[in-house]
Parts: C-alpha cells; sequence; structure tokens
C-alpha cells in the first residue's frame, strides 16, 4: 500500500498546543520559540477547534486596531484541515496545496500531529535519496559484472554474459515459469547481488573491493530489503537501514573509483595528450562559446543530432558535431557546454553517468547522438565519452 499519513508524524514528539482562552501573545510566544507558523487550537479535552496562524493574528489586530496582548486566540481562530492517520499520504499533498499546514487527528478528534509543506517535501526527499543511493548500489554492482566478461580492448562480451546469467537460473531452480532467462539490464538488484557472488565475478571483482564475501553479501542483502521496503511503499525503513544504505554505496563507489583510477591512469594522460593536439581544444577552452542547437543549424549539419528543448540538449549536439571515437570532458567544460551547473547527483553518484535509455534523460540524449560514457571519475570531475559502434561515421 502506498504512504499513509502516519509516516509524516512518527517521531515528532508531542504536538504544541494552545486553547482559545489564551492570550494572542502566549500564542506569539510558543510560535515563536518552536519556529512554528501556525498552532492547533483545541478545547479544554483536547479537541481540534481550529488554527491560528501568523496571517490570522495580523488581521485581527488590524480589523480591531488594537495591540496583540489585548486579544485572545478565540479572536484569531480559523478553520484547521485536518486528517486521520490512516490517510492516504498523497491525498494530503492535495491538501497542502493550498494550506501551509494539515492537523492530523484520532477519529474522536483529538490531536496527534501538524504536517507542514515542509515536512511533505522533506519526507519525498528523503525516499527520492533512499533510492538513488540504491540505485548507485546496483550500477556498481553492474559495472563490476560487465568489467569481468570486457577483454583488454574494451569490448564485452555479450553471450559469456548471458550464459552466466542463464546459469544463474538453472542453479536456483528458477519457479517463475519463465523458460527463457532475463536479459542483463531486466534483472532485479538480487539478481545482480547473485551474479556478483558467481565464481568469475568474484574472482575479478575480489581484488577490488578487498572485502569478504560473506561480509558483502549480507550487507548487500540488507541493501535488497530496504530497497524492496521502498519500491512496495511499506514501512518506514530505520535510521540504521538508511545509514547502511548510504554507506555501501559510498563504500561501493570509493573502492570502484580506486581500480577505474588505476586501470585507466594512462589511458586519460595519453587521450588529453592527443585532445591536446587537435581542434578539440579550442572549442573546451573557450569561456563564453556559445552552442547551437539544432533547430539553429541548416538542415544539412542536423544529422546525429536533437531538437529537444533540454539543456543537454547543447551536450549531444556538442558530441555529435565531435570527428574523434573519444573524448574527454571535465565537469567544468560540460558546465561550459550546456551553459549552466551540473545538479548535485552528477557531482555526487555515479549512477547519474548510466547510459540508460529509459529513466535518464539526459542520458538518453547523449546515446540518441551516437555516444556513451565509457568511465566517469567523481573525485577528478571528469568524464570520457566514447562513440557507438553503430554511429561511427564514414
Amino acid at each position: 500500500m502506498p504512504y499513509s499519513v502516519e509516516h509524516l508524524i512518527e517521531n515528532q514528539g508531542s504536538v504544541v498546543l494552545i486553547q482559545k482562552t489564551d492570550t494572542m501573545t502566549k500564542a506569539l510566544d510558543l510560535m515563536i520559540e518552536h519556529d512554528f507558523s501556525q498552532l492547533p487550537v483545541v478545547d479544554e479535552s483536547g479537541v481540534l477547534l481550529g488554527m491560528v496562524t501568523y496571517e490570522s493574528i495580523m488581521r485581527a489586530t488590524r480589523s480591531f486596531n488594537t495591540k496583540v496582548d489585548k486579544l485572545f486566540v478565540r479572536d484569531a481562530i480559523e478553520n484547521a484541515p485536518f486528517h486521520y492517520r490512516e490517510d492516504d499520504l498523497f491525498d494530503l499533498l492535495d491538501e497542502l496545496k493550498v494550506t501551509n499546514a494539515v492537523v492530523i487527528i484520532e477519529p474522536e478528534g483529538f490531536v496527534i500531529g501538524v504536517v507542514t509543506s515542509y515536512d511533505a517535501s522533506e519526507f519525498l526527499r528523503n525516499r527520492t535519496e533512499d533510492l538513488m543511493h540504491i540505485e548507485d548500489v546496483e550500477f556498481t554492482i553492474k559495472e563490476l559484472i560487465k568489467k569481468t566478461y570486457t577483454d583488454t580492448k574494451g569490448e564485452m562480451n555479450s553471450d559469456n554474459l548471458q550464459a552466466a546469467i542463464t546459469r544463474l537460473y538453472e542453479q536456483r531452480n528458477d519457479q517463475s515459469g519463465s523458460k527463457k532467462p532475463k536479459t542483463f539490464e531486466d534483472l532485479t538488484l538480487g539478481d545482480y547481488v547473485n551474479l556478483l557472488m558467481t565464481k568469475d565475478v568474484w574472482n575479478f571483482s575480489a581484488p577490488i573491493l578487498n572485502i569478504q564475501k560473506e561480509s558483502l553479501y549480507e550487507l548487500l542483502e540488507k541493501i535488497r530489503l530496504t530497497r524492496n521496503g521502498l519500491a512496495h511503499f511499506r514501512a518506514e525503513i530505520s535510521p540504521r537501514s538508511r545509514d547502511e544504505l548510504k554507506y555501501c554505496a559510498n563504500w561501493l563507489r570509493s573502492r570502484y573509483q580506486e581500480y577505474e583510477k588505476e586501470q585507466e591512469r594512462n589511458f586519460i594522460n595519453a587521450l588529453l595528450k592527443q585532445h591536446e593536439e587537435t581542434e578539440v581544444t579550442p572549442v573546451l577552452k573557450e569561456e563564453a562559446a556559445v552552442y547551437k542547437t539544432s533547430a539553429e543549424k541548416n538542415k544539412k549539419s542536423t544529422e546525429g543530432k536533437t531538437t529537444s528543448r533540454s539543456r543537454y540538449t547543447a551536450l549531444a549536439n556538442w558530441l555529435a558535431e565531435q570527428k574523434e571515437e573519444q573524448v574527454s570532458l571535465t565537469f567544468e567544460q560540460i558546465e561550459g557546454i550546456i551553459r549552466s551547473p551540473l545538479p548535485d547527483s552528477a557531482l555526487q553518484l555515479r549512477a547519474w553517468w548510466a547510459n540508460d535509455r529509459v529513466g535518464h534523460y539526459h542520458s538518453i540524449l547523449w546515446l540518441e547522438a551516437g555516444w556513451k560514457v565509457n568511465y566517469v571519475n567523481l573525485s577528478e570531475k571528469q568524464v570520457i565519452f566514447t562513440r557507438l559502434k553503430s554511429s561511427k561515421s564514414d
């Protein structure tokens, strides 16, 4: 089931309340003390009567043309939107479109919480961040698996990879009823973890990860359960689970980046030297370069480019203009091309740079332009794009 309102008030503690017979000064003092912009108003038994806000207090003092200390809460009380703890979160979000706060009550009318627009946005932000960390974990595991079946020339043996997937299905006596194993991109996180633990992949990955196989499997199993809980809108994950998730994503990323840095150091230096000797360098060094979109160019020069209104269109078009098979760009240079800063997720998460044809709009653009990300180093803020084989120029 989807998230309920109760998920937003689980850790709120006691609710600050006020009665209609209290002075307006008391209400203001409580609002200032707790940094609230509103307070629920209750009767002597604690049943909701309404709400007092900064706006309603200002309206009352202006209307009566008197000082705050001459008025009572009853003079500024207004109707309070309310929901019950079992209500759907998305119904509450609809309410927050027109009001800044919603009071949460029991069926008898007793107040048990207050949810503001900030509370709701913070709750959803945390869920989004959790899912991004899970995506990052999955991305790194997938990279390790693909590297296992990649030769020294950088070509991946898809047949060997698919054979490994088939063996995995056969070993676990898959009961799904599917006669044909899934393709690599259609596997679940659990499938990727099990592939990581197979002999070939682990023999390749063990020197990179430098951790006991059993210990890593135990951690990844926790991440899988956390992922399932989030994906199926189950109970709120614990602070410990959230910390383990973030730790796992950061740890995997750092181990894999150390491996990449060691393997690609000479390659990057050679590639950068090559770029310094080509006509690409002046374009990259321009500080105020203007990049035209496809719509601004004549039809003869638009082959392989896109007319999307996304800011990443400029990057896709820039890549489409390059003659080399590989190009290296710093994050700063990319920001120069798109004429805007990269998002925080691009600076912190490897998964943002995944060659995803479904979920990431920016990667769809560079893939359609005939390029893919071959290497990304978050610490050095550098990415290498490689031309897709099917898009090689004559």
